[in-house]
């Protein structure tokens, strides 16, 4: 994303890289922004499955996309006992 901060200033005359996502380190970005989404989503099952007293290690999982967010959450997931049973790629075509 360095590209579009560039053309960002360049077409506002000024840095403002607080509202682009996406940066690298070098560019005041997040450690860790590529997991980011995935680790969200295994937060929010982890909270869940709680609540609805499910044990991961009993629970499929399906995952539509498997670009970052969803490789990683795959990834993610397993490590946590849940079973992944289908993902599936932009074009809607199973792996």
């Amino acid at each position: 994303m360095g590209w579009y901060i560039d053309t960002y200033n360049k077409l506002n005359g000024k840095a403002n890289f607080s509202t682009i996502t996406g940066k690298p380190l070098e560019l005041w970005g997040s450690k860790g922004r590529r997991e980011a989404t995935a680790r969200g989503l295994s937060y929010t099952l982890e909270v869940a499955t709680k609540q609805l007293n499910i044990n991961p290690s009993g629970a499929t999982v399906v995952i539509q996309g498997y670009g970052n967010a969803g490789s990683i959450s795959a990834k993610l997931l397993h490590e946590q006992g849940y079973k992944i049973i289908a993902v599936s790629d932009s074009k809607g075509e199973f792996l």
